[in-house]
């Protein structure tokens, strides 16, 4: 492995760590959107990172403050690496990670702080070859990206003249603008819930099982941008309206450096904005683990709750502890309550709307398939 520079990206990190792990123990990672995929490394760093309030001086990394919840059980304590963690670095995820992650990920790569790498980037030659070399790279894929780019724009350019050359654009063309009103009704925080995992034909309690998610919706550069928080992965995504009440919703987990998208989903919706709800069907992704994901389509349901506020998650408390799930907090000016997302079975639900809708009648294979939606008596 290439000395490290202390400056390394949080994905490309993670990549190293979860290459070392997986020689070291012989423990596959599967590394997909599930986080439980990544549980036993984030329990092998917690050993790391748990440390670090004794270790700033032998291991050369930045001092932390003592951990007043020391003596509680993984994943509650303050210094505590979940496998939810790893997952969204690994994916691309976390803008801003935590130092000690950073630290634990250094640790586990180099048995030293990231502290100790950014002192030796400076002295080590072999440190500043590999970077400098990185460095040329990267300023001659620049270069060829941007010629490429200009080309391809003054080619389109060109096309575009010739065939706009003695044509008008019909006024019908244009986008729909929606109103004010419509922009208040859209906006806000609501729940969304789907029945989507009954489609997962490795889980064995998949029967009549649903999810409760819950989004931001904020009207930005003329459409609805939102992140849409779930039990175990986030999508990113906007919405625009097609005409009045029918909004088309775009959605994926992540978008790589590429340009690839990762798990797209593409849906329609009608919007009630007297009953502050909408129903629609969606062409998206079923999720199984082992290399199994694969297209289907489902029915699912927004209800709003807010016309504003903020999200965030709630990390590493008691609660999270006794409910195993994720818990989001939404705060606005007057109020604050918590939504615990997780998955759940609709037989237990008492809203007869989620047993209607969310049923193994709400779910649409890509191939046909027998015993994946397990029917009722």
């Amino acid at each position: 492995m290439n000395p490290l520079s202390g400056r390394e990206d949080l994905s490309e990190l993670l990549a190293l760590v979860i290459e070392k792990y997986e020689k070291e123990t012989g423990d596959l990672i599967n590394k997909n959107t599930n986080r439980e995929n990544y549980g036993n490394l984030a329990k092998t760093l917690s050993l790391i990172s748990n440390k670090l309030p004794q270790t700033a001086a032998e291991l050369q990394h930045d001092p932390y403050e003592p951990d007043p919840r020391a003596d509680l059980q993984y994943p509650n304590r303050k210094y505590d690496i979940t496998g939810g963690q790893l997952k969204d670095a690994y994916f691309g995820i976390v803008k801003s990670p935590r130092p000690y992650l950073l630290d634990a990920c250094y640790i586990y790569l180099t048995g030293k702080g990231r502290a100790a790498s950014l002192a030796n980037a400076t002295t080590d030659p072999e440190v500043a070859t590999s970077a400098l070399a990185r460095m040329k790279d990267r300023v001659s894929y620049n270069t060829l990206l941007w010629m490429l780019v200009i080309c391809i724009l003054g080619f389109l350019f060109v096309l575009f003249a010739y065939l706009q050359q003695g044509k008008q654009v019909p006024a019908d063309t244009e986008a729909y603008r929606p109103s004010a009103t419509e922009i208040k009704a859209l906006e806000g925080i609501w729940l969304y819930y789907t029945g989507a995992p009954q489609a997962r034909a490795n889980e064995e309690d998949r029967y009549r099982r649903y999810v409760n998610n819950i989004m931001e919706v904020k009207f930005r550069n003329g459409r609805f941008e939102f992140i849409r928080h779930g039990a175990s992965i986030n999508h990113y995504g906007y919405m625009t309206f097609n005409s009045p009440g029918i909004v088309s919703i775009h959605s994926y987990v992540r978008r790589l450096p590429t340009g690839e998208i990762l798990s797209p989903s593409h849906s329609l919706a009608r919007l009630d904005s007297s009953s502050k709800r909408m129903v629609s069907i969606s062409a998206t992704w079923s999720f199984e683990s082992d290399n199994r994901d694969d297209i289907i389509a489902t029915r699912n349901i927004y209800q709003k709750i807010a016309d504003g506020g903020t999200l965030e998650e709630i990390e590493n408390t008691q609660q999270n502890a006794a409910c195993q799930c994720k818990i989001i907090e939404w705060q606005s000016a007057q109020r604050r309550k918590r939504y615990e997302l997780r998955y759940q079975s609709l037989d237990d639900s008492t809203d007869s709307e989620l047993r209607n809708y969310l049923n193994e009648e709400s779910i649409l294979l890509l191939e046909p398939k027998d015993n994946v939606i397990l029917k009722g008596e």
